[in-house]
């Protein structure tokens, strides 16, 4: 079985990234449009209009997340920093990389996680798309190098 690891940084601590990704505002703020949670199910609406019911696989608090999300596993893994900010690694197993792009597109690194705005979080940063671009050949804004 095929994997993928990418890394995103975050400003912020290990707890609040880990609440950014393990409840419904966080996720729904974070890297899909909308993320309600039932019995250890998550539903996902994601930013390309597909949905999914995800079980919850793993939860280890502010260390260990992993959902089985269109039929991949999908974990993060926060390691904290001596800055008290969070290194992120998303770690998607049995899938295509190019799949996960509009997903990686939507982690907010290096920023501050939001906690009391209602506003949708802004476009990914360009060193995101630049990382991106260099490591898929996508940059996410619909233009594929020649």
């Amino acid at each position: 079985m095929s994997s993928s690891r990418w890394k995103v940084h975050f400003r912020s601590a290990p707890s609040e990234v880990y609440r950014a990704i393990s409840t419904p505002l966080g996720r729904s703020r974070l890297w899909a449009e909308s993320a309600k949670e039932t019995n250890g199910v998550i539903h996902f609406v994601l930013p390309d209009g597909k949905t999914d019911d995800a079980p919850i696989e793993q939860a280890v608090q502010d260390q260990l997340y992993a959902v089985r999300l269109l039929g991949h596993r999908v974990a993060f893994t926060l390691t904290p920093d001596e800055k008290n900010g969070t290194d992120l690694t998303l770690t998607l197993e049995g899938g295509s990389s190019a799949a996960w792009v509009s997903l990686l597109l939507r982690l907010k690194g290096p920023r501050r996680l939001r906690r009391r705005s209602s506003q949708p979080r802004p476009g990914p940063h360009r060193w995101v798309r630049r990382r991106l671009l260099e490591a898929t050949g996508y940059s996410g804004c619909g233009r594929r190098p020649a």
